[in-house]
């Protein structure tokens, strides 16, 4: 039996007086808050670190929410619920993964928050409220229906009582949307618990203990939440909040808050089978700096601010006073996203130990815009802002602000900066188009009023046909501004909801964009809009059923004629996969086709359904070698990326004609992935706090973590070459090692090879002399290429430079603008040293 919930609209009544009474108690309690949130900000910019800021200091908790039990029964009756009209659904059934047979008793929630600011700019507030969970009953099933609001991403999660949670991430849904995720594994795993001491043995408290990289997300595709986590209490210990697969896993330490840095472990083993584990975590004490912030006149701020800096960030107290852990070289202070204020301009270095610090800020401008129709002068009220200085640096800068309803078209622009600035008005109506770019200058006593008109979009109609004349229905048709005659069929070309802070350069010019879109009627019609104040644009027509055809500086034809597009029609590919390669891949399969004059690979690339089957209408008309294409992910602590290739050899060769169906089958077993039981050493010994990465020919996978006798474990691999990367020490308490194995190893379709990677530590000195020979050229900024990468560095007080580990392979540097080298280290030496004498300082010293 399937557990259905419904979201729906509900409205409390309040009578009167138990109204009065709730506000004078909100009121007395509205600056307290013991909510709190669980969010990683290692990679989060300034202004997303700001909402979350206040967010957790702002939002009222579950319990102030609740009602009282006095004021319970005098609630009155609410409104029976309404069923969505058109809503959207996430589905599934959970299994448990050593038996594969439904699992009852799986509690699975659906949440939302908001998108980017962006999204949230454009449509304004949002009444969203969360189904209530689900419960699996005996045959493991869940289906939950919601309301489908464009601007808001959503999450799954589910858990079971001693069973590993999974979670899955998606960005807005649409209406009727239905997101069936079949059988989803639950495995069992250990509780993890234990105490945060000291390098002296004393417990720490207030130090989050994260294991990273965990293989929780529903599908493999899918970016969601990685990591559970557990803070330390006043005795040092700590509970991770939920079950741990077992495996190694990546261990991460936060203590900046309570000035301490992680030492050890790395990483974290729990052995098949295993009930709990109890970990001890050791962390050492930072140095701190701590100071205040003020205004050009000496008050405190009235906004708090995140000051960021090479040595970390942290945000101001309420009082603008601020304190920040850590240690290393001196430390200078930026503030690149300050709101209300102007960035900070202070160039001065603070010793770790500092304190009683100083930093003046200065009030940034304001000024008062009205946004109204062009035609008829009234009003525009729903509407966001882009304003930012051209010296800005960071796409955070240039993010639409100020979005939602504004009486009157009226609104308070704040937070700009002196100097040269660009306005631009991004409205929330699809009938108006973005509004030119105004430059202007932002300086003392203040900026005038400025009144920004909007001119409606004006229609088009558009005819598709083939050509003997005949509609093509249901063809998807865009409408791009700033065509260019670079534009191809299947051109990526981003749409106006998508990401126009960073669509827009420093000098506020756009790209190419797709003005509007829609689908044919079963005429071949669509009516689109176009902007006013240009007569040239490119037509884009994409299928299926046809070839992507594009038409490039149309001129708008005259009121009540349609702008007619011919098409040609496309070669048809359909077929069916067999074997077993394509479903043993962590990341989806599509099909890519190659030709000397095409490629259609990519987001473009052919599509795989659940059993192998796929079929595309609209190729062009050729001789094809057929790959299979699949995503390799590669995660790091904290982070990672994704690559697609395409999988060696081809699947076969396809000759497809124009108007005519090809029906084909593939073998894929010939691309069975394989799997590497591997171990590291360095010098005959295990790396402690290693992270292993493997190099095929244009991506990477991983990172693995070695258990403590280095042996790691990679599957789902790619058949084909491979070398291995190290990286030791990469925790945050140090710069990583990097090493690299000298040989490759291969790996064929279906391999299961164990293989041992022994790596040597060398190091490789030089000394740059000036240019007698004789004086050592100290602490001379210098660098050094190995590779294709240069590497950053400093001579010491006597002039050497110290590469540790040395790379295989040549080695190049580069002082004062001059290059020197190639040099290596000989055969079979772990040590090596040379001198180099290098030109004379410049005028300027370097």
């Amino acid at each position: 039996m399937q557990s259905r919930v419904v979201v729906v609209g509900v409205l409390v009544l309040i009578i009167a007086g138990v109204a009065a009474v709730a506000f004078w108690l909100l009121s007395e309690t509205s600056g307290t808050s013991t909510g709190a949130l669980d969010v990683d900000v290692s990679h989060t910019e300034p202004a997303e670190l700001a909402r979350l800021a206040r967010e957790t200091e702002e939002a009222p908790t579950a319990d102030e929410l609740q009602p009282s039990e006095e004021d319970a029964d005098d609630a009155a009756p609410t409104e029976p619920t309404k069923p969505i009209e058109s809503p959207a659904i996430v589905r599934g059934r959970c299994i448990a993964q050593e038996t594969g047979l439904p699992l009852a008793g799986c509690t699975v929630k659906f949440s939302g928050s908001p998108s980017n600011s962006q999204k949230m700019a454009l449509h304004g507030p949002v009444d969203w409220k969360a189904p209530e969970p689900v419960v699996t009953e005996a045959d493991g099933v869940f289906e939950i229906e919601f309301e489908a609001m464009p601007p808001y991403q959503h999450s799954l999660d589910i858990q079971a009582e001693g069973r590993v949670p999974r979670t899955g991430r998606w960005g807005a849904f649409a209406p009727d949307q239905i997101e069936d995720l079949g059988d989803i594994p639950i495995s069992r795993g250990a509780n993890v618990q234990g105490q945060v001491v000291d390098t002296r043995g004393f417990p720490v408290e207030k130090v989050g203990v994260s294991i990273q990289n965990l293989p929780l997300p529903v599908r493999n595709d899918m970016a969601a939440n990685s990591s559970r986590s557990g803070w330390s209490e006043a005795d040092g210990r700590f509970t991770v909040s939920t079950p741990i697969p077992f495996g190694t896993w990546p261990l991460r330490v936060n203590g900046r808050r309570s000035g301490y840095r992680h030492v050890s472990p790395d990483s974290l083993t729990i052995e098949e089978g295993a009930a709990a584990i109890d970990l001890e975590v050791v962390v050492e004490q930072l140095q701190s700096i701590s100071g205040r912030v003020q205004d050009e006149n000496g008050n405190p701020l009235e906004s708090r601010i995140y000051l960021g800096s090479s040595a970390g960030s942290t945000w101001t107290r309420e009082d603008s006073t601020f304190l920040l852990y850590g240690s290393g070289d001196p430390v200078i202070f930026k503030c690149e996203r300050p709101e209300l204020y102007e960035p900070l301009e202070d160039d001065r270095a603070f010793e770790w130990g500092t304190t009683d610090i100083v930093l003046t800020m200065r009030r940034a401008l304001s000024f008062e815009l009205t946004v109204v129709d062009a035609d008829t002068r009234q009003p525009i009220e729903d509407y966001a802002v882009q304003c930012f200085a051209k010296r800005a640096r960071w796409s955070s800068n240039r993010e639409p602000r100020h979005g939602g309803h504004h009486p009157g078209g009226k609104v308070t622009v704040d937070g700009v900066w002196r100097g040269e600035c660009v306005l631009r008005v991004v409205p929330k109506d699809a009938k108006y188009w973005f509004s030119d770019v105004i430059e202007f200058e932002a300086a003392d006593p203040g900026i005038d009023p400025m009144t920004v008109e909007l001119a409606p979009l004006l229609p088009v109609v558009v005819r598709v046909e083939t050509p003997s004349g005949t509609p093509v229905v249901g063809t998807l048709v865009e409408l791009i501004d700033s065509p260019s005659e670079s534009i191809s069929g299947r051109e990526y070309i981003r749409k106006r909801t998508q990401n126009i802070d960073a669509f827009f350069d420093r000098q506020g010019q756009g790209g190419v964009m797709v003005m509007s879109e829609g689908h044919t009627d079963a005429e071949g019609r669509v009516t689109l809009a176009r902007r006013p104040q240009v007569d040239l644009f490119a037509v884009r027509a994409l299928g299926p059923g046809h070839l992507p055809a594009v038409f490039v500086k149309q001129l708008a034809p005259p009121p009540g004629q349609p702008l007619e597009v011919t098409v040609s029609a496309g070669a048809t590919l359909k077929g069916r996969l067999l074997g077993s390669g394509y479903r043993e891949y962590p990341g989806e399969c599509s099909l890519a086709l190659v030709s000397p004059e095409v490629r259609i690979t990519g987001r473009d690339a052919i599509p795989i359904g659940p059993e192998g089957e796929f079929e595309r209408t609209d190729l062009p008309p050729g001789s094809f070698e057929v790959f299979l294409r699949t995503l390799i992910h590669m995660k790091s602590d904290g982070g990672g990326s994704r690559s697609s290739i395409d999988l060696a050899p081809s699947l076969g060769q396809v000759v497809l004609e124009e108007g005519s169906v090809t029906e084909v089958s593939f073998d894929t077993g010939l691309l069975q992935s394989a799997t590497l039981t591997g171990r590291v050493l360095v010098d005959g010994q295990a790396p402690a706090g290693a992270r292993v990465t493997l190099q095929g020919r244009g991506f990477s996978c991983g990172q693995y973590v070695p258990d403590p006798e280095g042996a790691f474990l990679a599957e789902g691999l790619p058949p084909g070459s491979y070398t291995l990367s190290l990286s030791v020490n990469a925790s945050e308490a140090s710069r990583p090692l990097q090493y690299h194995s000298g040989d490759s190893i291969t790996l064929d379709a279906g391999a299961r090879l164990e293989h041992t990677f022994q790596l040597d530590h060398r190091v490789f000195r030089v000394r740059l002399l000036e240019e007698d020979g004789e004086t050592p050229a100290s602490e001379t900024p210098c660098s050094w290429m190995t590779g294709d990468w240069w590497h950053e560095a400093e001579t010491d007080g006597q002039g050497w430079l110290k590469i540790e580990p040395a790379p295989l392979g040549p080695i190049h540097l580069q002082v004062r603008g001059k290059r020197f080298g190639p040099f290596e280290m000989p055969d079979g030496e772990t040590e090596a040293t040379i001198d180099v004498r290098v030109s004379p300082k410049n005028s300027d010293g370097r």
